[in-house]
């Protein structure tokens, strides 16, 4: 009986310490994890539930679910040199979270930025009449200069 009381609790021990060493980190649906080895970047991790050495891995989790980017309130010139205001809603998918991470300090605002130049090259192509009559060219030049 002694031995049996004495094995429970060296496995509640190993239980303990295995729990505190290989903490499990849950990534949800909606994320992503990226996994660092000593902080060079190793994988990129899926949804679940995942266990790794607590001082030699870190896990860090990126939302991929559509966001909105909206530039608003842009004035910038026809081609009939008449000023014009804009506005444009961007919707942004992650397809790549280690490339978004990895590629700049702020991802994001290098997106921001790549839509205002896209805008104004675009919209200087046209005169006031071409975008008064119809807006519609004007989402797929920006999407294929973003």
């Amino acid at each position: 009986m002694e031995t049996v009381a004495i094995g429970f609790i060296i496995v509640i021990i190993i239980t303990i310490v295995v729990a505190r060493l290989f903490p499990v980190t849950t990534i949800y649906e909606h994320e992503r994890g990226l996994l660092y080895n000593h902080g060079k970047f190793q994988a990129l991790l899926e949804p679940g539930s995942h266990r790794f050495l607590r001082n030699q891995y870190h896990i860090t989790k990126l939302d991929v679910r559509p966001s909105s980017l909206s530039v608003s309130g842009q004035e910038m010139l026809s081609a009939d040199l008449i000023s014009v205001k804009f506005n444009l809603v961007a919707t942004l998918h992650i397809n790549q979270p280690e490339r978004w991470l990895h590629s700049h300090a702020s991802a994001q605002t290098m997106v921001y930025n790549d839509l205002q130049i896209a805008l104004r090259d675009v919209v200087a192509k046209y005169t006031l009449d071409q975008l008064l009559a119809d807006r519609t060219p004007i989402a797929p030049q920006i999407l294929e200069l973003v």
